[in-house]
């Protein structure tokens, strides 16, 4: 990977070539690739203890302290609507991610790290802008396809109320699966 990692920080730099180039933090959810822009991710760590909040949503694990903060941890995949955990291990891996002035724990299934991609290998960012979909987009990279999440949707939830359905664009989807296969790419890189 090129760059600083004050430019990757910043979620996107340019090389000498003045190619844009984007850094996203891969995950994985229920089998499903994501992608979530590095600048929303502040931290990586494994899952520690947290406090149920009765009548909260499902998907809501809990609350727990992180840098001095009371803050929500939730399971990704039952707020994307997928089949979540069963359990959760003390290796879990969490995602604290920040969207405007709120800081949240992304319970996901691996981190595998971060990849840099060019403007090029961000696709479908079009299909998915009807509504407030929990996906940004398509990332293409190393012959791998992930879901580009849009953070600032997946955080927007209220602690204490049921759950809110996500928009999911399933025409989007199915495309993103048909030209999958055509490619021969994976989903999860």
């Amino acid at each position: 990977m090129t760059g600083s990692v004050a430019e990757a920080k910043g979620g996107h730099a340019r090389d000498a070539g003045d190619v844009e180039r984007h850094f996203v933090v891969r995950a994985s959810c229920s089998g499903v690739g994501l992608a979530f822009p590095l600048d929303s991710v502040e931290h990586v760590s494994f899952l520690v203890a947290v406090q149920p909040v009765p009548d909260g949503p499902d998907y809501l694990a809990g609350l727990t302290r992180f840098r001095g903060e009371a803050v929500p941890v939730i399971d990704l995949a039952g707020r994307l609507g997928l089949p979540p955990a069963e359990r959760y291990q003390a290796d879990t891996p969490v995602l604290w991610c920040r969207s405007g002035g709120r800081i949240t724990g992304l319970i996901v299934d691996e981190v595998p790290g971060v990849a840099e991609v060019t403007r090029d290998g961000l696709q479908m960012t079009d299909a998915f802008e009807a509504g407030r979909p929990p996906l940004a987009g398509v990332v293409h990279h190393e012959g791998a396809m992930w879901l580009l999440v849009e953070v600032s949707t997946v955080l927007d939830f209220d602690y204490a109320q049921a759950v809110t359905d996500l928009e999911w664009d399933e025409e989007a989807i199915r495309h993103w699966v048909q030209e999958d296969t055509r490619q021969g790419g994976t989903v999860d890189g």
